[in-house]
């Protein structure tokens, strides 16, 4: 997009979004399952769309950027060029700890313990529906840790042509 068309609609979507939600301080720009699809193999230039995102959220709006783990460690030296405030949630590859790390603030949303679609028989036992969130990280970088998140997810009960989703 040699126009920056999709840039200036992404900033201009993210302050609108911005203003429905004054109060809130952090704004989550996802950036989950980044990855070469269709025609868009250049995952350079998704990264490179992401932390102008990031840049704007985080200068013109004034809000702490979130995102998904991707965010920080799918690109190679990614998290360089992301604001100190940044909050990084890990769900798959990474924890915690390895986001607390880098310096940058964690939520923890792996998807072994925190998806509630893998809880049951066939998948986590209930009994062991607990995960110290804490592991592995430092004491003096305890303050960083800001939680952890569950999350729900349909994948495993209505698939997308099911559910009217596409």
């Amino acid at each position: 997009d040699p126009a920056n068309r999709t840039l200036t609609t992404l900033q201009a979507l993210a302050g609108e979004m911005a203003a429905l939600f004054a109060d809130e301080r952090v704004f989550n720009i996802g950036a989950d399952e980044t990855s070469k699809k269709g025609q868009c193999s250049d995952v350079g230039a998704t990264f490179a769309l992401e932390r102008h995102v990031a840049d704007h959220v985080h200068g013109a709006l004034g809000r702490d950027v979130q995102g998904w783990e991707e965010l920080l460690f799918a690109a190679s030296g990614a998290g360089e060029a992301l604001p100190d405030t940044t909050v990084i949630a890990s769900w798959s590859r990474h924890w915690a700890k390895d986001v607390v790390a880098k310096g940058y603030r964690a939520i923890e949303s792996h998807n072994s313990f925190f998806y509630l679609n893998k809880w049951g028989p066939n998948h986590v036992p209930l009994g062991q529906a607990w995960q110290d969130i804490a592991d592995g990280v430092p004491a003096a970088s305890k303050h960083l840790l800001l939680g952890g998140e569950t999350s729900m997810w349909t994948d495993n009960y209505c698939y997308v042509s099911q559910c009217g989703a596409g």
